[in-house]
């Protein structure tokens, strides 16, 4: 399991994120238009930008305090270059599961609010 923040947008042209603090950037372009995903993190995985008091059950996500000012500064970078704004993602990403499993939840009604699921 993780958790992610994910950027999506249209980028106007090449752009740089910098001043950020201590903030790194996982950039994918999409093959087939200008879209591009930001993944946010400090170490690949964005779980160490959340606080000791952080709860996956919470209804908002407890982030580092040291970490807030970087990623303002990220967000206001990424709106002056995506074009028409962008979409933010903060999930926690589940465990694999399989067809059944997820087939399960569905029929069960049971889908857990933003939540990806993996299926293998």
């Amino acid at each position: 399991m993780c958790f992610q923040i994910i950027a999506k947008g249209y980028a106007r042209e090449p752009f740089a994120l910098s001043d950020c603090g201590a903030l790194k950037f996982g950039v994918r372009k999409h093959w087939f238009d200008k879209r591009i995903s930001v993944h946010i993190s400090e170490t690949g995985c964005a779980c160490s930008l959340l606080s000791d008091a952080a709860d996956w059950n919470a209804p908002l996500w407890s982030l580092r305090e040291e970490i807030l000012p970087g990623l303002a500064t990220a967000l206001k970078l990424l709106h002056d270059n995506f074009e028409g704004g962008f979409n933010l993602e903060a999930l926690w990403i589940s465990d694999t599961v399989s067809l059944d499993e997820l087939v399960s939840l569905i029929r069960e009604n049971s889908l857990a609010n933003f939540t990806r699921y993996i299926v293998q």
